[in-house]
């Protein structure tokens, strides 16, 4: 069995539908996705937790990895009459369509997957562009000003130079339960599998513990980009999605 530390789709496509529909108001949303494993199966969670809501999608689009050109599916979804626009895309089509997006004066909220919230992909596009997108994650490292998050993020730019993500975080998080499993007196591989299917663990991200599964994490948080530089903010966390904790 292998074991997740980032949330799955289950997870974070909760959190993006409700933010939708119970922070920002949308009743007409319009997904985005990509055509790849990555881009349909949070797609169909997406539109699952949406319709369970009541706010089932009025326009869904998947789109090639090699698409450059968003103009056309952006003004599908300026035809449809939607008043929002949910992605979940990979890195750089995130970043193509909120431009292409910005360009063509689409002026509805624009909330997007787990990709955005990556350092990487805000730097590919300017702070005005960012200017009012929200998007889904498990964390935000650089959201998160805590005194612990804080020495995290200082010693990664020491070790990596670069900024740290939530993959970033959910692996180190990982990494210390492996080792509070070696301390507790695990000495193999299926001692060391035991000790994280029984074993609750406090990480810097959120608290995690397995659902039997293999999935550990079960939190999400929602961020969201101001004008003045490529530093989200969190505005909204949910805790325990699955009821696992």
């Amino acid at each position: 069995m292998s074991i997740g530390f980032f949330p799955g789709d289950a997870v974070v496509k909760t959190a993006q539908a409700r933010y939708a529909v119970e922070e920002r108001g949308v009743k007409r949303p319009a997904i985005i996705s990509q055509t790849t494993a990555y881009g349909q199966s949070g797609r169909a969670e997406l539109e699952r937790n949406l319709t369970a809501i009541g706010a089932s999608p009025v326009l869904q689009e998947a789109l090639d990895i090699s698409v450059k050109d968003m103009l056309p599916v952006l003004l599908k979804v300026q035809r449809s009459g939607a008043d929002a626009l949910l992605l979940h895309l990979h890195s750089g089509p995130t970043a193509l369509i909120i431009r292409h997006a910005r360009a063509l004066g689409l002026d509805i909220p624009i909330i997007a997957g787990s990709a955005m919230h990556q350092p990487e992909t805000a730097a590919l596009l300017e702070p005005a562009e960012l200017n009012g997108v929200c998007a889904e994650s498990g964390s935000s490292p650089v959201s998160d000003d805590s005194e612990e998050m804080r020495e995290f993020v200082d010693a990664y730019r020491r070790s990596f130079d670069r900024e740290p993500d939530a993959f970033a975080l959910g692996q180190y998080d990982g990494a210390k339960m492996i080792l509070a499993a070696l301390a507790a007196g695990a000495k193999t591989a299926d001692e060391v599998r035991t000790h994280l299917q029984t074993a609750s663990h406090a990480g810097l991200a959120m608290n995690y513990r397995s659902d039997g599964k293999g999935n550990m994490a079960h939190s999400a948080v929602i961020i969201c980009y101001g004008a003045e530089d490529r530093v989200p903010q969190i505005v909204k966390r949910y805790e325990n999605l699955t009821g696992t904790l």
